[in-house]
């Protein structure tokens, strides 16, 4: 299909990369309660959560090694903006945590 529209696998690939990105980061908070709330239930599920941000600190890569292949100087702002982004939302996960016990 790809080769009849004329499509080159490289744009193709790029689309694809950058489209899971975008769509991860828009997508990821609207499952915040859900996340918090399988944890408050069942505790051991926090054990699967090291899956999930593992994931989605492999989302982050591609998107900047395109940054680096491209040589850009804003490499090290754009890893610390999303290091930072992905640190808050666990933060935001993990907090029922100690809302949990203390209760």
């Amino acid at each position: 299909m790809i080769q009849i529209m004329g499509v080159k696998k490289s744009i193709l690939s790029n689309m694809t990369i950058i489209a899971d990105f975008s769509y991860a980061w828009v997508v990821i908070h609207d499952y915040l309660e859900l996340l918090q709330m399988t944890v408050s239930n069942k505790p051991k599920a926090v054990l699967m959560l090291k899956t999930v941000f593992l994931k989605l600190s492999t989302i982050m890569e591609k998107p900047l090694l395109r940054i680096l292949q491209a040589n850009s100087p804003d490499f090290d702002s754009v890893a610390k903006y999303y290091s930072g982004q992905l640190f808050q939302f666990v933060k935001q996960v993990l907090y029922i945590i100690p809302v949990n016990i203390f209760r």
